[in-house]
């Protein structure tokens, strides 16, 4: 009986962590957002994670405990970013219905590591609810007097992409700085770059949402670079590029990354270097993050064919 008992208790975390978990991955085998192997790897224990969630007797939170520590271990401690770094630096307690399992396969997490990508949790609320903005985390950041804070000016202070907009939640993958070969680049030349960066995080077989975008972009290129004189055109359809929302952050994004990185490790990405997202401010300029050499980030407004040598576009990537 009490055998028994063992039995039923491992059966519930298997249904309540597994079993979703294959379902997840088959809506992403369907979605194209996972190939085959993925799947036969996870269900065929390959998967980094598979023992905790076959294995383990320990609820939900011990799982990604360990998926954390596990990463840390192929990454380095300084290079994940989860739930405990988030409540160190915002103050922000996320319940474990809030801490995702981490989606990536060990072969994803080598790649990213040689890659030099770090791993960071993205949530979008601050410790009081409020949504976590660039201006609350402005006033957070004020409040706490925290070096490495935005450097607030006037011109945006009305602003979208300040006032309203929030990360996309998850983990993520993201490089340390900009794709080499995007530095210098106008972001048409830049997305280029991202296309071909896609190479090296996916090799040849690239799941089909990203094979997709890279065919969009292939199919509009050569019409977005025509628009040499609608210079707000040609902004607003390189911003709905698809691989420019799936491989660029958002500000608010680039933000919260590069201050985590920094009061989690006192390590400043970005020193002197830009790096582009797909946000399109007020007037149809495209905006810019950067440190540049000061404890400040500061924001720029590029035209999308603005040229700077210390300014690329950095790989994001969620799940």
């Amino acid at each position: 009986m009490e055998n028994h008992q063992e039995h039923v208790e491992d059966m519930s975390i298997s249904e309540a962590i597994v079993l979703p978990r294959i379902a997840m991955l088959c809506k992403q085998l369907a979605s194209g957002q996972r190939t085959p192997e993925q799947l036969s790897a996870f269900i065929n224990g390959t998967n980094p994670f598979a023992d905790d969630v076959n294995k383990v007797k320990d609820d939900p939170v011990s799982v990604i405990k360990r998926q954390i520590r596990f990463a840390k271990k192929i990454l380095g401690y300084k290079n994940v970013l989860g739930p405990g770094e988030i409540k160190r630096s915002f103050d922000i307690e996320l319940s474990s219905e809030q801490i995702p399992l981490i989606p990536f396969t060990r072969e994803e997490l080598m790649t990213a590591k040689r890659l030099r990508q770090f791993l960071v949790l993205r949530v979008d609320k601050m410790a009081d609810e409020q949504p976590l903005t660039m201006k609350n985390i402005y006033d957070y950041c004020q409040s706490k007097k925290t070096r490495e804070a935005l450097d607030e000016d006037d011109w945006y202070k009305n602003e979208e992409f300040y006032t309203m907009d929030i990360p996309r939640v998850g983990w993520h993958l993201v490089s340390q700085e900009p794709i080499k070969k995007s530095f210098g680049e106008h972001c048409l030349n830049q997305t280029q770059a991202l296309a071909d960066y896609l190479a090296d995080v996916f090799g040849s077989n690239l799941p089909s949402k990203y094979q997709q975008a890279v065919d969009e972009f292939k199919a509009k290129r050569k019409n977005i670079d025509a628009l040499e004189l609608n210079w707000q055109e040609k902004a607003k359809r390189l911003s709905n590029l698809s691989i420019n929302q799936l491989c660029r952050r958002l500000p608010v994004e680039e933000h919260y990354d590069t201050l985590l990185y920094f009061l989690s490790n006192n390590i400043k990405l970005l020193r002197n270097k830009y790096d582009w997202t797909f946000r399109l401010g007020s007037g149809g300029f495209m905006i810019i993050l950067a440190s540049v050499g000061s404890d400040n980030i500061d924001t720029y407004r590029y035209f999308p064919d603005s040229l700077d040598i210390h300014c690329g576009v950095c790989f994001s990537r969620g799940f």
